[in-house]
């Protein structure tokens, strides 16, 4: 979706064109949490947009509501007659001196309630009527205030000085953020799960939920889980279907369509389940777990269809770059796998990486049955975010707890690049729009971005977030950062597209040429590389 797409809708859903509508509707003062008077209800209208009707009437009055639908708008739209035995109090709100951030709201949670869209009240239900009309008003003077936040996250581009702008944040439930993935196809939508690995600090009640970068009221869905939630993955190939994993080992399909069903549970591991991915063209995905297991799954009919699975052991495999196959007897202990990532390339979308709790990476082909094709070995502790280059698949990148971030090329045993960030690292992407831009982030909060175009020795920006961070995802479409804390608090941010030589409105029409710099780009300093290793 273009920017100018996505601010057209923003606009339409946080407004609403009835003509008939006051210029001053209902003021709402949020530092003194009340309306104050300025006159009496005859002499005002709400004016509200809902997705049902409300009948403010007895059953001998006529209807005090007025309701119609806006094609242009695509928008329902109701005008509130109060009787002029009720009085409102109002009053002007400056909004140009309205500061700080907006939390969420308990009457959006009214307001999507389907019970209270069907509910018929009388006219003898006067203080009831009243609080209907007005909570529901309280939430367009909400979107109002809140407009600016949604439009700077349109269309702020930031600069080198400037490099990342906070947003809002997301602080309902007191529980360790365990994952973050966006949607696949709608790029504004995401999911957060809640859990802790560790045992004592687990609770019985847990919750997923998903949020819109457009919303930043509350969450669009919200479910409780009888256990910790650990990862989860949408599917790029049924787009209305995640699939969630648990620490007692579970994996579970869920569909989403008006309400989120539970499809399927299964038991899939013996410890929790670390990381779920989704092969790009295919509707099968990974799982991997703590118990030194992955395994492969298929989604038929909305069922999970097991179709492999395998150890991960501390020594080698057949074509290994640094162990020859060791027979099954003779295998040692078994590494813990704690991150995934199959590759989003189409063309080698067979390719996988797995990257272990004692700091080796492992390369995998699903079309040999998952076999280990190759075998990384640098970093001294567990590697927590692996991720391939997306335009030369043959150059990976990992993150690890030893401080190291590690630059790999397919069929080189040794790492291309080194860099140490002096904390533990957790999580590691390639940058989908340009090929040498690589960000990282650590546990403190610390965002690096390297450019190897620029400088291949040392990061170009360096963000100071003072987080204590537990996981991280990052939308390539709109360069939003969300970070996870262990408090339970999300973070979203939007950071700046200054390096970008290109402008992303443009990004259709010159598609192809963009690809093919960006390859040489890629492939000029894994030359560079390869040459200062020589």
């Amino acid at each position: 979706m273009s920017e100018a797409s996505l601010y057209e809708q923003i606009v339409r859903i946080l407004t609403a064109n009835n003509y008939e509508a006051p210029d001053n509707l209902v003021n709402f003062s949020h530092a003194r949490q009340e309306f104050l008077p300025t006159s009496f209800s005859r002499n005002a209208k709400f004016h509200v947009v809902v997705d049902g009707s409300y009948q403010l009437k007895a059953d001998y009055e006529e209807p005090n509501v007025q309701h119609s639908y806006d094609k242009q708008s695509q928008a329902t739209q109701t005008q509130f007659k109060l009787t002029q035995a009720l009085t409102v109090q109002t009053a002007q709100v400056s909004f140009a001196h309205s500061t700080g951030m907006i939390s969420r709201s308990g009457i959006y949670d009214l307001y999507r309630k389907p019970r209270a869209k069907a509910t018929v009240h009388t006219a003898f239900d006067k203080e009831v009527t009243l609080f209907q009309a007005v909570v529901l008003t309280e939430r367009i003077v909400a979107q109002q205030i809140g407009r600016k936040t949604i439009t700077e996250y349109v269309m702020w581009q930031g600069s080198r000085q400037q490099p990342h702008k906070l947003l809002y944040t997301i602080n309902q439930v007191k529980q360790q953020v365990s994952c973050i993935r966006f949607h696949p196809q709608r790029k504004d939508i995401f999911a957060v799960s809640y859990g802790n690995r560790n045992q004592q600090n687990t609770t019985k009640t847990s919750y997923f939920e998903i949020y819109s970068v457009n919303n930043i009221f509350n969450a669009i869905y919200r479910v409780e889980t009888s256990t910790d939630v650990m990862c989860m993955a949408w599917s790029p190939f049924q787009y209305n279907i995640i699939i969630v994993g648990f620490l007692n080992g579970q994996l579970a399909v869920y569909q989403i369509d008006q309400c989120i069903t539970l499809l399927q549970r299964v038991h899939a591991h013996d410890e929790f389940v670390s990381s779920i991915s989704f092969k790009v063209d295919r509707s099968q995905f990974i799982s991997t777990s703590l118990d030194g297991s992955y395994k492969l799954f298929e989604i038929k009919q909305s069922q999970l269809r097991e179709i492999h699975s395998a150890k991960i052991y501390d020594n080698g495999y057949e074509n290994d770059i640094y162990a020859k196959n060791v027979p099954t007897s003779q295998r040692t202990s078994i590494l813990g796998v704690i991150s995934s990532k199959f590759c989003q390339d189409p063309k080698t979308s067979f390719l996988m990486l797995l990257g272990t709790d004692s700091g080796v990476v492992r390369m995998l082909s699903s079309s040999l049955y998952l076999s280990v094709i190759q075998t990384f070995i640098q970093h001294d502790m567990a590697v927590y975010s692996v991720d391939f280059n997306h335009f030369n698949t043959d150059l990976i990148v990992s993150a690890s707890e030893d401080f190291t971030v590690k630059l790999w090329l397919k069929k080189v045993p040794k790492p291309l690049l080194s860099f140490d960030l002096g904390e533990p690292v957790m999580f590691c992407r390639f940058c989908e729009v340009k090929s040498t831009v690589l960000i990282c982030v650590t546990t403190s909060g610390k965002v690096c971005f390297f450019d190897f175009a620029t400088d291949k020795d040392t990061f170009i920006v360096q963000i100071n977030l003072a987080m204590e961070v537990s996981t991280v995802e990052i939308s390539a479409e709109f360069m939003i950062l969300t970070v996870g804390e262990a408090s339970g608090q999300v973070s979203v941010i939007k950071l700046s597209q200054w390096w970008k030589d290109f402008d992303l409105r443009k990004l259709e029409n010159r598609k192809e040429d963009m690809r093919r710099k960006n390859m040489d780009a890629v492939a000029q300093f894994i030359d560079q590389c390869m040459r200062g290793m020589n």
